[in-house]
């Protein structure tokens, strides 16, 4: 695999150098999910050693971009739909919370559809009914 190097701002120690530059890889599609992430590939193209990598990697599992195993390495996160439902989940609230007055019917609706009962709790107060 031919790895493409991205800028990324100056850090304090070779463990948060290395993160910014892993979660890069995956965000870019360098490595895509259920890749995995080798602790020895990652260390020779960051010019780093494996310590600040092992680091990074727990670093992005905390952050939810990497699933670790006990002595197998690391993987990219699967996106799962239930992820995807509860970005969409986000997503609506935050534009409901935007622009209140607008499309308020149409999001209600949406909402209802959605099914999802802590979302419409949580809706209720922006759309005034439900």
């Amino acid at each position: 695999m031919v790895l493409r190097s991205f800028p990324c701002p100056p850090a304090r120690s070779e463990a948060e150098g290395a993160r910014p530059r892993i979660r890069q890889l995956i965000i870019s599609g360098e490595y895509a999910p259920g890749s995995r992430l080798r602790e020895r590939e990652l260390s020779e193209f960051l010019a780093v050693s494996r310590v600040p990598v092992r680091e990074a990697l727990q670093q992005l599992e905390a952050e939810g971009f990497v699933v670790t195993s006990p002595r197998r390495a690391a993987t990219v996160k699967q996106i799962t739909l239930k992820d995807v439902n509860e970005l969409f989940d986000v997503r609506l609230i935050l534009e409901m919370s935007r622009s209140p007055l607008r499309n308020t019917a149409l999001h209600a609706e949406i909402v209802s559809m959605g099914g999802n009962a802590l979302l419409e709790a949580s809706m209720k107060p922006l759309l005034g009914r439900m």
